[in-house]
């Protein structure tokens, strides 16, 4: 049963990874940042591009590892 959750929860922090959008707003002082996950509706903005880059890519990277380590921990146990 973990096994499945790992996989499911790969694939939506993977889906969420794939809708998160990064924008800013240079003609306002301080200039600011801002990321929107549409998959899950959260938004924010920060006074650095750091920030959102990191929220936008951490997800997704994060996803794709637990897909892998699933497929990993699987084909070990069939074999």
């Amino acid at each position: 049963m973990g096994k499945w959750i790992i996989l499911v929860l790969g694939v939506l922090l993977t889906a969420n990874g794939f809708f998160t959008r990064t924008y800013d707003f240079p003609n306002e002082t301080p200039v600011r940042y801002c990321f929107n996950m549409d998959y899950i509706g959260v938004d924010g903005c920060f006074h650095n591009a750091t920030a959102p880059m990191l929220i936008a890519w951490v997800p997704l990277l994060i996803g794709l590892g637990l897909i892998a380590w699933s497929m990993v921990r699987a084909s070990r146990k069939t074999v």
